[in-house]
């Protein structure tokens, strides 16, 4: 069927002899007279008549009816083939229009998935030569979606696939350069820095700019957290130098106080008075542990029960006034020791705690 075919029926007809109106009148009235309330037997009887009256007109109806419409048995025919038509068309049409948006559906699905393995293909060849973009770049499917929505034929909606494919090689090319940047950008760090930057997939993907900022960040807190380090063992190996220093000079630096301190018991005594401590021998003396070896050195009997060597130390956290007084405290304290008959002061050291 084409559009320049049209339908055409044209009818002419008339009523050759018909009394209905006359016959619609007089039954008319007769419903009128109808509807009223029976009272009476006059008024059951006339009610029973009419009813068999009615049911004789309605009777009359139909077979007038069924008479007029065999007359134009040619008419009913045409109006059955055309209902039949219409109900043929109608079926038809529905299906048609089915397949249609079915395929329309399938062909815009092959199209699309096309679009979608070439792009996928190309992300395969960038990613051979820079391994950094599959993890970099992911596929947006739904782009060929959009792409090629509100596209009513096949034409159209290829080439819009071929477009957006296009572009995602484009987006390829210029993520490979940026990611070629900022690998040599990462590598003018150096390897000495290298360990500061395990995160490369986050470096990678960022901008020229970004990049170079965060470097420049990581190093120089890098090297703070080393100098701080470093001052911290520089600290430590000083201080574990100079109380080896100590240690190691601890003669030099041995103030004899035997000439002040005398200590020596006297054979009537029962205990001997020592003598006070001279403040002048501590004069070069900075505050340190004392170091007190007690030794008897003049032992006249050889007694086996006498103390051959008593060491005592003491931690001076004060300034030379308090040492004095400790060491003569120290004096007095040894002398109460019977056993003891001399204390020699000569190898006293005293170093800052």
């Amino acid at each position: 069927m084409t559009e320049n075919t049209q339908l055409m029926i044209r009818l002419s007809g008339s009523i050759v002899e018909s009394n209905f109106q006359a016959f619609k009148d007089q039954f008319i009235i007769e419903i009128k007279a109808a509807n009223k309330e029976l009272k009476t037997d006059e008024d059951f009887a006339e009610a029973a008549e009419r009813v068999k009256a009615f049911k004789g007109a309605e009777k009359m109806l139909q077979e007038a009816k069924k008479a007029a419409l065999d007359d134009t048995v040619d008419i009913r025919q045409l109006f059955a083939a055309i209902d039949e038509l219409d109900l043929e068309l109608k079926t038809t049409r529905l299906a048609l229009d089915k397949q249609i948006i079915a395929e329309k559906e399938k062909r815009k699905k092959e199209v699309v998935d096309k679009g979608i393995e070439s792009a996928r293909a190309a992300i395969k060849d960038f990613v051979k030569e820079t391994p950094a973009i599959g993890f970099l770049y992911n596929l947006d499917a739904s782009r060929f979606d959009a792409a090629v929505k509100g596209k009513r034929s096949v034409e159209s909606m290829e080439s819009a696939v071929e477009e957006t494919a296009l572009l995602i090689v484009y987006e390829l090319e210029e993520l490979r350069e940026a990611v070629r940047q900022n690998t040599e950008i990462i590598a003018e760090a150096g390897e000495d820095y290298s360990a500061l930057f395990q995160d490369r997939k986050n470096l990678l993907a960022m901008g020229e700019n970004e990049l170079r900022s965060t470097i420049e960040a990581r190093i120089a807190n890098y090297k703070l957290e080393e100098k701080r380090k470093a001052d911290i063992a520089a600290e430590k190996k000083k201080n574990e130098e100079l109380k080896a220093a100590q240690i190691a000079n601890a003669p030099d630096r041995v103030e004899s106080l035997g000439n002040n301190v005398n200590l020596r018991r006297d054979p009537d005594d029962e205990i001997a008075t020592p003598g006070p401590v001279d403040p002048s021998a501590f004069n070069d003396l900075a505050p340190e542990p004392v170091t007190m070896p007690v030794v008897d050195q003049n032992s006249q009997d050889g007694d086996a029960d006498e103390i051959e060597s008593f060491q005592m130390v003491v931690i001076i956290q004060t300034h030379k006034e308090r040492a004095i007084q400790i060491a003569n405290e120290i004096g007095e304290l040894v002398h109460t020791i019977p056993e003891v008959k001399t204390v020699n002061l000569e190898r006293c050291v005293f170093a800052e705690v």
